[in-house]
């Protein structure tokens, strides 16, 4: 099996997203690419991790605490990682345990 390496979609594909220690969301760009998947390159920007939380319109990601399971994945600050999502998927939630930091989401194809 062979992997496509992220290419960023044509024209505008990036969303930033500067996030204290509440849950705050942003509308993803539709890449339009024909088919249901969708590829979304999160990148931490700041200089706190990140917790993120993929869904639909008024997404809210909680961070997990002490056992309690939670939907959120955590970004370390620098940190990039792509994830491929169903055509549902139309918003990102992000929060910060403490202080703030800064996502960019960019809507592309491939791995």
């Amino acid at each position: 099996m062979s992997l496509d390496v992220f290419c960023p979609t044509d024209g505008v594909c990036t969303v930033a997203l500067n996030v204290a220690t509440s849950s705050q969301a942003v509308a993803l760009i539709d890449p339009k690419t024909g088919s249901d998947d969708r590829y979304f390159r999160v990148a931490v920007t700041g200089t706190d991790p990140a917790i993120i939380a993929f869904g639909k319109s008024g997404i809210a990601v909680t961070a997990p605490a002490n056992g309690a399971p939670a939907n959120g994945i955590t970004i370390p600050a620098g940190g990039v990682e792509i994830f491929r999502r169903d055509g549902s998927t139309t918003h990102l939630a992000a929060l910060c345990r403490s202080g703030s930091t800064a996502v960019e989401v960019t809507t592309g194809k491939g791995v």
